[in-house]
This record gives structure tokens, C-alpha cells and sequence, in this order.
């Protein structure tokens, strides 16, 4: 789902903890997460975290901001070039998304095991 304008910590919470997401988790995964404001409330990161120990999966919260130790800028930068070398017709707000959904598909388990060496080995 894309959620218009920024999300709320409700919303975060029900992303993380839908079925969806819920079952693509197993015992030794580690979730990462983000700086943004929403994964650091309280009850947001207590609930989270209590849920998660019980599946045995961890929670890694990056260290403040900084474009070079984050893979999600490796990932970023992969969708817009993407969306600049295949997407150019795209004129609406829709086909942009629809844009960046290809993209992201085409992101597979290579791409971000060698964005994560790469942020690693900095």
C-alpha cells in the first residue's frame, strides 16, 4: 500500500506487524530500521520489539544519519536511474508509481547483499 503524506505511528505499526509482512519473517532474520521518527516511539519500538523477540528476530536500528552507512541509498539511487532510463514517458503521479513498483522488482536478494557489503566495507 502507498500511504499519502507521512506515516503515522499507527500506521507503521500495522505495516510491521500485518500478515504480510509477519510471514515473510523466520527465527535469525533481522529487520532493519531507519532513522525515521515513527520506528523510534516508545510503545512503537517496545511492542515492536517484545513482537519480534518472540518470532526470534532482531531489530537493528541504523545509527543517526549518514548517506554513506545507509543501503537504502544504494537502493534509491538504483530506482531512480531506473526510473530515469525507463520510465522518462511518465507523466502522472500514477505511472511514476507504477514506475517505481517495476523497479523495485527488479531489485533481487544480489542487489542488496552487495549494497549491504558495500555499506559495510566503508
Amino acid at each position: 500500500n502507498i500511504i499519502k503524506g507521512a506515516t503515522k505511528q499507527q500506521e507503521f505499526f500495522d505495516f510491521m506487524t500485518s500478515p504480510a509482512v509477519l510471514a515473510t519473517l523466520q527465527p535469525g532474520d533481522h529487520v532493519v530500521l531507519d532513522n525515521c521518527q515513527t520506528h523510534h516511539v516508545e510503545w512503537v519500538q517496545d511492542a515492536l520489539e517484545a513482537l519480534y523477540a518472540g518470532l526470534g528476530v532482531d531489530i537493528w536500528y541504523l545509527p543517526p544519519y549518514c548517506p554513506f552507512f545507509n543501503a537504502t541509498e544504494l537502493l534509491f539511487s538504483f530506482v531512480k536511474t531506473y526510473l530515469h532510463q525507463k520510465c522518462s514517458y511518465a507523466d502522472s503521479a500514477d505511472s511514476v508509481v507504477l514506475c517505481a513498483r517495476l523497479a523495485l522488482r527488479m531489485v533481487n536478494k544480489r542487489h542488496i547483499a552487495a549494497w549491504f557489503d558495500h555499506v559495510l566495507s566503508l
